[in-house]
């Protein structure tokens, strides 16, 4: 399990794209935006990791890191959780040469919040 904690323009990303780079693995990015759903995710997994990665790496040939940045933007935390704890998704294995890691945002307390329940969590404005 791989997750990464951090402000915005800290570096998260350029990590693991440097990281990815030095281990010779490709490298399959999802940034995470509040609208996500489940089935997106699983959508892109399948049409991108999964899909491009040939039989015989598979097999253990080729190592694949998929980035999932600013995972905590959206409602999808029992998926990530599957995808990067049980290396699972909708109950399928992820195969091992492919290796998750998430990145997201420290969680903090709003100053100034003045609605009860308000206090924490991010701020999402819709129109």
């Amino acid at each position: 399990m791989s997750i990464i904690v951090g402000e915005t323009g800290c570096g998260k990303s350029s990590l693991i794209t440097q990281m990815s780079r030095i281990i010779n693995a490709n490298l399959f990015t999802l940034n995470v935006h509040g609208g996500m759903t489940d089935e997106e995710i699983v959508k892109w997994m399948e049409s991108g990791p999964l899909a491009q990665l040939p039989e015989e790496e598979r097999a253990g040939a080729k190592k694949v890191v998929v980035f999932l940045d600013e995972v905590n933007t959206c409602n999808c935390m029992g998926l990530f959780n599957e995808m990067i704890c049980d290396k699972t998704m909708d109950g399928r294995p992820i195969p091992t040469t492919i290796r998750i890691i998430a990145a997201c945002n420290p969680y903090r307390l709003r100053a100034g919040a003045t609605t009860p329940g308000t206090e924490t969590g991010l701020i999402f404005d819709q129109h």
